[in-house]
């Protein structure tokens, strides 16, 4: 479970307290229609990213638009999560972006702004993400996430410790990487050819 997989990371033993998804994002934020296809973007080049659902968070798929188009929806320093296709992926995406209707995003509600880092809450949501089975044909939908428990850490007076939660997404973002170069490592290992 997500709680026993914090705990193991975690360095001494905390106590938590457990909100549901819906208490702390704000899920009136709708993403982008089925209008705002790449014919369109393409119509309207410019500088700013459109991120569609890919594992890959760099990648910009729906090439780059113009800022403040009329019914063009825009976020900054958001969490995103795709409902399709590379479902298992949530990614923390800083500046000012924009996003097509495969993927939503997940704005904190602001008084929770200063007392949860947004990668913590990554890491719990891709765990969550795969222990409820989310696939192409289980898509993610605002509906099926609204009632996800997370767990957050506290501190001595009872309150959210945020910097208890960046420690802990450290964690799993070196595991991460550690992952990624064993896979590197694995892909090299398999082109090895045996000269005779």
């Amino acid at each position: 479970s997500i709680e026993n997989n914090i705990k193991q990371l975690t360095i001494k033993e905390s106590d938590f307290q457990e909100f549901k998804l819906e208490e702390i994002i704000d899920f009136s934020q709708n993403t982008n229609s089925s209008k705002y296809t790449k014919a369109f973007i393409n119509d309207n080049k410019w500088e700013i990213p459109v991120f569609s659902a890919t594992k890959d968070e760099k990648v910009v798929w729906y090439w780059y638009v113009k800022d403040n188009l009329e019914w063009v929806k825009y976020f900054e320093n958001c969490l995103t999560w795709n409902i399709d296709w590379s479902i298992w992926y949530v990614f923390y995406r800083k500046w000012r972006f924009s996003l097509s209707e495969k993927v939503i995003p997940l704005i904190l509600f602001k008084k929770y702004k200063d007392k949860i880092d947004e990668n913590y809450l990554k890491y719990l949501l891709q765990i969550s993400s795969k222990e409820r089975g989310f696939s192409y044909s289980n898509k993610a939908w605002k509906w099926k996430i609204k009632d996800i428990w997370v767990p957050f850490p506290l501190n001595e007076k009872w309150e959210l410790d945020i910097r208890k939660q960046r420690e802990i997404a450290n964690k799993y973002k070196k595991i991460d990487e550690i992952k990624e170069e064993l896979e590197y490592l694995f892909d090299n290992i398999k082109n090895l050819q045996v000269i005779i």
